[in-house]
């Protein structure tokens, strides 16, 4: 696999698990207020994420511009990516704890 598909494959997966995020904490009901606003903040900085990543993936994908500095592409998204799939992991071992 080559280091161009691997900065794609990056930035969609960054932004379906932002999307996922989002979707969660957006819908998220809690009768305390703090968590409500918590919630809220978080489902902003995962639509945040979302725009970024879709952004950078598609200005990579058509300009072309990625064969020069993939590895340095990868490295820069590489935190974003860390950070939405950790969410996302905590988000979906809470759905799978409250079902048992």
């Amino acid at each position: 696999m080559s280091w161009e598909l691997l900065v794609i494959a990056q930035y969609g997966i960054t932004a379906v698990s932002s999307a996922f995020n989002a979707t969660y904490f957006g819908r998220y009901r809690s009768p305390r207020a703090g968590r409500w606003i918590a919630a809220r903040v978080l489902a902003v900085a995962s639509l945040a994420l979302v725009l970024e990543s879709a952004y950078f993936g598609i200005y990579l994908f058509a300009s072309q511009r990625l064969h020069t500095d993939a590895r340095a592409w990868l490295l820069a998204g590489s935190l974003s990516a860390i950070g939405s799939l950790l969410m996302t992991g905590l988000i979906l071992r809470q759905m799978v704890n409250h079902r048992s």
